[in-house]
């Protein structure tokens, strides 16, 4: 019989409570992903959660999305194309590409925006101030990238 080990636990990063984000702190996760993106879905969870308990952030939200979201021509914008809207009008369409994949919908859908298996949006007070991932100036700022600066204060991007 083969022994398995288990792996320890990823220690809780240190965190300057001088540094934490006064803010909210929301992770929209795909409800239906492949196994690998899956993985890499409880990995970030996992991470939010020890920022969380270290101090790194006041509050944290998890929503799950689907694959993609359709707009209809004479209906209600559902919830997830009002925080893509959002994330446009904070950081541009441009930057959300190819993360987000907006497209003309086709009869009675006026678009389709096909969502990603991870986001993580920063808010203080109502103000969105940060969107992973997302192409700024050429460089790719990745949902790592917003799990470390949670750690060190400068979620919000530039």
């Amino acid at each position: 019989m083969e022994r398995q080990t288990v792996p320890e636990p990823s220690p809780v990063p240190e965190v300057d409570p001088q540094k934490s984000f006064a803010g909210e702190v929301t992770v929209y996760v795909r409800s239906s992903a492949p196994d690998v993106a899956r993985e890499r879905q409880r990995r970030t969870l996992e991470r939010i959660e020890q920022l969380a308990n270290a101090g790194a952030v006041n509050s944290v939200e998890i929503v799950q999305w689907q694959n993609k979201v359709s707009e209809p021509v004479d209906g209600p914008k559902p919830d997830a194309l009002e925080w893509y809207d959002e994330f446009v009008e904070a950081v541009g369409e441009q930057s959300l590409e190819p993360f987000f994949e907006a497209r003309s919908g086709v009869g009675r859908l006026d678009r389709v925006i096909v969502l990603p298996v991870i986001c993580i949006a920063a808010r203080r007070d109502t103000d969105l101030v940060g969107v992973y991932p997302r192409w700024n100036d050429g460089v790719h700022e990745s949902i790592e990238d917003a799990l470390d600066r949670l750690t060190d204060g400068t979620i919000e991007n530039a």
